[in-house]
C-alpha cells in the first residue's frame, strides 16, 4: 500500500508537468543592450512557470539584471525550443531586444570580457501576466542570453 501512494504521488508530479523550454539569443550590438523576456499571458489561470536556469555571454565585460513584473512586453517575439518534443505547447511568450518596463531587480551581476555566467533561477516563479527579464547593460559587442524554464498546472 505504501509503495502504490508513493508511486501515485509521483505519477500526479509527472502530470503536473507540462514541459521544459529554452530561449536563447545571440546579438552583436553597437551601444545597445539585450534584453530576454518569459512572460505568461493574462489568461493563463491554471499554468505556472518556474525559471530553472540563465546563461549569459558577454564578449566585452557588461552588467547583467535579473528582473521581475516589469509592464509587459509586446515585442519583439522569439519561439521557445520545447526539450522533448512529447511536451505541450509552449504557454509562456518570449520576447528579444524585449520592451518590458524595468521591473523589480532580484540582482545585479558584473560579467568579464569573454566570460560565461551560469545562473541559478528555481526561486522563481511566474503566475498569470508576470514575466521574467534578463537586462544587459548598454555595449559594443556579443552577447548571448539563455532563459530555461518549466510549465506547470
Amino acid at each position: 500500500m505504501k509503495r502504490l501512494m508513493i508511486a501515485l504521488l509521483f505519477a500526479g508530479a509527472l502530470l503536473a508537468q507540462r514541459g521544459t523550454y529554452t530561449v536563447e539569443r545571440k546579438s552583436a550590438l553597437v551601444a545597445g543592450a539585450e534584453i530576454i523576456t518569459v512572460q505568461l499571458p493574462t489568461t493563463a489561470d491554471t499554468v505556472t512557470a518556474q525559471m530553472l536556469k540563465s546563461g549569459v555571454y558577454c564578449s566585452v565585460e557588461c552588467e547583467i539584471t535579473l528582473e521581475r513584473d516589469g509592464t509587459a512586453a509586446t515585442t519583439i517575439a522569439i519561439t521557445p525550443t520545447r526539450l522533448r518534443s512529447a511536451d505541450s505547447v509552449v504557454t509562456a511568450a518570449a520576447y528579444r531586444s524585449s520592451n518590458a518596463g524595468v521591473g523589480t531587480v532580484l540582482a545585479r551581476y558584473i560579467i568579464a570580457a569573454g566570460a560565461t555566467m551560469v545562473l541559478d533561477l528555481v526561486d522563481i516563479r511566474l503566475a498569470n501576466g508576470e514575466n521574467f527579464s534578463v537586462r544587459t547593460s548598454s555595449i559594443t559587442g556579443t552577447a548571448i542570453v539563455i532563459i530555461k524554464w518549466r510549465e506547470m498546472f
